[in-house]
């Protein structure tokens, strides 16, 4: 297990003129510089995903400097347990972590040669202690990005994936469903239009998933937004338009809700201005727009993650230069009709960046992320920040 040095959480409010925060450009609640981050510097760069377990205790994914994924399981304390780490080459990247029914893990990501992007699915199944069972390596002749999956009833995993094709800048999206042990069942292919892609798949009912889906518009500088629902054999089943946003908006999430509607987090342009705004759009269990809210200011704000809370409001995380300048990111707390209750900002000089939050059971937040290192090398440490109900670190 590697050695951890860990920086205690410090509660710091500071004012916005303090040396190593720039000018706020819009109202902000609270400031906290890099102090309040629990800052984990070793080989681990980045938390890209928490889940929360039924005692308290914490399950993390992050990435490692050395190409690798680790796994990391907390206490409620933030104590490291255990880590471990998968490889199926030199080059590899984590996207989502699933509790599957047996009560392990299961991570789905990209693996590539050295000096490549990853660029094939890598699915690992793990036990209740991070020990892998199983991983698989879904081979292909072009780049894919498998951001999402999701486990079925059957104990397999559909993977949602965007497959660029080579020599070209088209993308096709690639759905895989594989059985409880890896093994591929089918594959289908949606190769509708020019530069298709699909984020964050989602199960809406008993063996009927629904995710999102992005194509390009005729105003090149935006893509159409829609949610599609698929059925256990990939089998479109209904597509529909939500609406427009940034042609670069990566990531989009949808979540299932309480009420059993949905919510979608994503960028679109600010209309009148060059800069780009966060976009969340609250929809009824069959699809229907109930709302759409902007969030952020004249220059370019970035969604990065969203939840729903136990009071069916929402927390979500951003970064960009509307609130500051891109150093820092900023937690987001909604009420259930999407207004703001609060928002902080946290960082300092250095880059930082909130990927991922999940909410506690007394209250309050857990973020991971990643920060800057402050030395010559340039290189990233994984950071967590634990907050109370209003965001302010403890």
């Amino acid at each position: 297990m590697k050695k951890q040095n860990t920086i205690l959480l410090v509660f710091l409010l500071i004012l916005a003129c303090k040396d190593d925060l720039p000018p706020i450009s819009l109202d902000v609640d609270n400031i906290f510089s890099k102090d309040v981050f629990q800052i984990f510097d070793n080989s681990v760069s980045s938390a890209r995903e928490i889940l929360k377990l039924p005692n308290q205790e914490y399950i993390i994914l992050g990435d490692n400097d050395n190409g690798s994924i680790n796994l990391m399981k907390f206490n409620k304390q933030l104590k490291l347990i255990w880590e471990n780490e998968f490889s199926a080459d030199n080059n590899n990247l984590s996207y989502q972590l699933l509790q599957t029914f047996d009560g392990g893990l299961a991570i789905i990501g990209t693996t590539g040669s050295p000096g490549n992007r990853p660029n094939e699915p890598y699915i690992i199944k793990t036990d209740s202690e991070g020990q892998a069972l199983w991983s698989k390596v879904i081979s292909s002749n072009s780049h894919h990005n498998a951001r999402s999956f999701i486990q079925t009833t059957d104990n397999g995993f559909i993977i949602l994936s965007t497959k660029n094709k080579e020599n070209t800048f088209d993308s096709d999206i690639l759905i895989l469903k594989i059985d409880q042990y890896g093994e591929e069942v089918w594959r289908k292919i949606i190769d509708e239009s020019f530069d298709d892609e699909a984020f964050s798949i989602i199960e809406t009912q008993e063996n009927h998933f629904l995710f999102l889906r992005t194509t390009p518009n005729r105003n090149g500088l935006v893509k159409d937004l829609s949610i599609v629902n698929i059925d256990m054999d990939g089998n479109i089943i209904s597509e529909k338009w939500i609406g427009e946003i940034d042609k670069f908006a990566r990531p989009n999430k949808i979540i299932k809700l309480q009420d059993s509607g949905f919510l979608i987090g994503t960028v679109k342009n600010n209309e009148g201005t060059s800069g780009k705004d966060i976009n969340l759009i609250r929809l009824d269990k069959d699809g229907n727009v109930i709302w759409s809210k902007e969030y952020g200011g004249n220059r370019y704000d970035v969604f990065n993650n969203l939840i729903q809370t136990k009071d069916g409001g929402f927390a979500f995380l951003g970064h960009g230069s509307s609130y500051s300048d891109d150093s820092h990111f900023y937690l987001f707390k909604l009420d259930a009709n999407g207004n703001k209750i609060w928002n902080n900002i946290y960082g300092g000089k250095q880059f930082a960046l909130g990927n991922t939050l999940v909410e506690k059971d007394a209250g309050g937040f857990i973020i991971g992320g990643t920060l800057e290192g402050d030395d010559a090398n340039i290189d990233f440490d994984m950071i967590l920040v634990e907050t109370d109900e209003f965001g302010i670190p403890q």
